[in-house]
């Protein structure tokens, strides 16, 4: 194969230099023909430019990988970028994917054998840049030329998929330089050894054994394609890659200025309007001739409060160190040992003492300078404030009520609007002669009976039904060879973060979402060893629980597959008790003594019912026992909780509370 053209043998499903189908080939040279405009038709198509400018917009607003997993839509967009359009029902393997690190080569991403994956890995680079590298405009156009290149391959080749895997060869083959190379490289790999009919089992085979049957046949470094042709069409296609990205860029700052320029205009506009509008505000003939009165009282007002909880605050701040003094004095107190050392408390007790009217009366004074009045927040009843001098302050002289706590941001609002001619209403009527009767009624004598009665003897029978021997099941049917399945059309097959969820076939298995399994015996299935101790994730029918393993495991199989063995067995938790005629409703607790170990599980404590019927029940154990397994021997049941109470001609009614006395404990309690 030397060229281009030669290149095109793939189409025929023979070996390169083989004939291709006439209408593969026909339609492929007609297509390349017309490529360039071909391109840009598909470029300028509305669909195509709606599905680009989605996901600009969408990214953009992103703030985590988890929004860009859940838009399914634009997900599609990034995965075809790599052709990679066929993961899109696999989110928590891509999730996985870009959130590894690309610089570890064991990393998930770098382990996949399909180097896509670590192409799209390395493109987001998610650990280090976020999603940046999704939305600025470089790498957002390299993105959108990948999307237009893998999307209109597939669009122009309709329903002959060939078309895009000559395309997909024809534009790669030029950076594979050895057979190894090729064979690692998965779209270029399938489309050799299906031409030179070359089983896919050869994957089994060591590297070495693949790159001599694949060299047999087939020389890679004359695959070269450097035609004429070619290079033209590839020149012109570099070409319209820039002029694309040159148009995207002028685009972009195009409607910047556009958004720029609508701010400003807006802007102009609301300051052209205020301009209009500065006489009247300044103006005291203006619309706020109605409000200037009120803003001025409220002024005054507030410069009022403001003077006096500044004094209070001046003199709280000198006050506080001194009841500090007097607390300390307090406590000295308590420790005196002789007479001079209580004298000296008394003297320096007195001395901060004396401070504090000082403060409370003058330091907290607030002089209202046009009335001369002095206010102070620690007298708002009035007083004395020092000699001479009256305090006039009560809480209407600034018209707000003084209360203890924090005011909050703001808390005065001003009231305003005119009022009509005589606006106020006093509600007001006429009382009757002696309008007021007080609700009265006369009791007869002895009005109060307290209920009670007399009960007969032995009244109290605690419920137990009968336990007959060996009462215990353990829940859990019996285990098939292979119980595993797995299966791409399961659903769910996995969980958000790419976990496996598998189906466990267990024949009449009676196991509830949450009970505890243990499995063991199996052989390794879909290339792990799942054996263990797991929680029922759901139940798929009465023969199949689903399993989350906890574990990746890859793509799921296209077909039902099962796996495990035939020694496999299965231990649960959940165990059925066979109790004829027992008192318990769900969620009533029962406990058993004297019983021996089913399966493993001890079964002696107390456990909450469920399920109840006529004369069975189910409990959870605290430990699993072998399913299928039976026993128990003979056990004790105690229903103590279950009391009842024979009471002829009683007054109660549900939820009235009863007191007993004299009577003495039945069956411990």
């Amino acid at each position: 194969m030397v060229n281009g053209a030669a290149a095109l043998g793939i189409l025929s499903g023979g070996a390169p230099g083989g004939t291709p189908s006439l209408s593969s080939l026909n339609l492929f040279r007609q297509i390349n023909k017309n490529e360039a405009k071909l391109r840009e038709n598909y470029f300028n198509r509305k669909d195509v430019q709606q599905s680009i400018e989605t996901f600009k917009t969408k990214v953009s607003k992103m703030e985590d990988i988890d929004e860009l997993i859940k838009d399914r839509k634009n997900l599609q967009f990034l995965l075809s970028s790599f052709d990679l359009d066929s993961e899109i029902n696999n989110a928590g393997k891509i999730k996985a994917i870009l959130k590894s690190d690309v610089d570890d080569k064991n990393s998930f991403a770098n382990r996949l054998n399909d180097k896509r994956f670590a192409e799209l890995a390395k493109f987001v680079n998610l650990n280090k840049r976020g999603l940046t590298n999704l939305r600025t405009a470089s790498s957002q156009q390299t993105l959108i030329d990948k999307f237009l290149q893998n999307t209109f391959e597939k669009d122009v080749s309709g329903q002959n998929p060939d078309i895009a895997k000559a395309f997909h060869f024809l534009r790669n083959i030029n950076n594979v330089s050895t057979t190894a190379s090729l064979l690692g490289t998965l779209q270029l790999r399938e489309v050799v050894t299906t031409a030179l009919r070359i089983p896919q089992e050869i994957a089994r085979q060591s590297i070495e054994k693949q790159i001599s049957m694949v060299e047999a046949k087939f020389d890679v470094e004359r695959a070269v394609i450097s035609d004429r042709n070619t290079g033209i069409s590839n020149r012109r296609q570099a070409e319209y890659k820039d002029d694309i990205q040159a148009i995207e860029i002028a685009k972009s700052q195009v409607t910047s200025a556009e958004s720029t320029l609508s701010t400003l205009e807006k802007q102009l506009k609301q300051a052209r309007e205020s301009l209009n509008l500065l006489p009247e505000i300044i103006s005291p003939e203006g619309f706020n001739v109605d409000r200037i009165p009120i803003h001025q009282t409220a002024i005054k007002q507030l410069s009022e409060i403001n003077g006096v909880t500044a004094s209070a605050k001046a003199a709280l701040s000198e006050l506080d160190p001194i009841l500090r003094e007097l607390d300390a004095s307090i406590q000295e107190l308590l420790d005196v040992e002789t007479q001079e050392d209580l004298d000296n408390i008394k003297v320096a007790f007195a001395a901060a003492a004396a401070k504090v009217p000082d403060l409370i009366y003058h330091t907290a004074r607030f002089k209202e300078p046009d009335t001369g009045s002095n206010i102070n927040l620690f007298k708002p009843s009035g007083g004395v404030v020092d000699a001479g001098s009256p305090n006039s302050y009560t809480a209407s002289r600034i018209n707000y009520a003084y209360q203890d706590g924090t005011l909050g941001d703001n808390p005065i609002t001003t009231l305003n609007g005119v009022l009509g001619t005589d606006p106020y209403t006093v509600q007001s009527g006429t009382l009757g002669t002696d309008p007021y009767t007080v609700q009265t009624s006369t009791l007869g004598t002895d009005p109060y009976t307290v209920q009670s009665a007399s009960l007969t003897e032995n009244p109290y029978t605690v419920g137990n039904g009968t336990l007959g021997t060996d009462p215990y099941t353990v829940k859990g049917g019996s285990v098939p060879s292979n119980p595993w399945r797995w299966d791409a059309s399961h659903t769910p097959n996995r969980d958000a973060v790419g976990n496996a969820i598998l189906k466990f076939r267990s024949v009449g298995h009676g196991l509830e979402v949450g009970d505890s399994v243990t499995i063991s015996g199996t052989n390794t299935s879909f290339g792990a060893d799942l054996n263990g101790t797991y929680t029922v994730h759901s139940v798929a029918n009465s023969d199949v629980i689903r399993i989350n393993v906890g574990i990746d495991l890859g793509d799921p199989p296209a077909t039902n597959t099962t796996a495990g063995g035939s020694s496999a067995s299965l231990s649960t938790n959940r165990i059925t008790v066979a109790h004829t005629g027992h008192p318990f409703s769900n969620g009533d607790t029962v406990t058993f003594s004297g019983g021996t170990s089913v399966g493993g599980a001890s079964l002696n404590g107390s456990f909450t019912v469920a399920n109840a019927t006529a004369n069975s029940y189910t409990i959870t154990s605290t430990s699993q026992g072998i399913a299928g397994s039976g026993g128990g021997g003979s056990v004790t049941v105690n229903a103590s909780d279950q009391v009842t109470v024979a009471h002829t001609g009683h007054p109660f009614s549900n939820g009235d509370t009863v007191t007993f006395s004299g009577g003495t404990s039945v069956g411990g309690a």
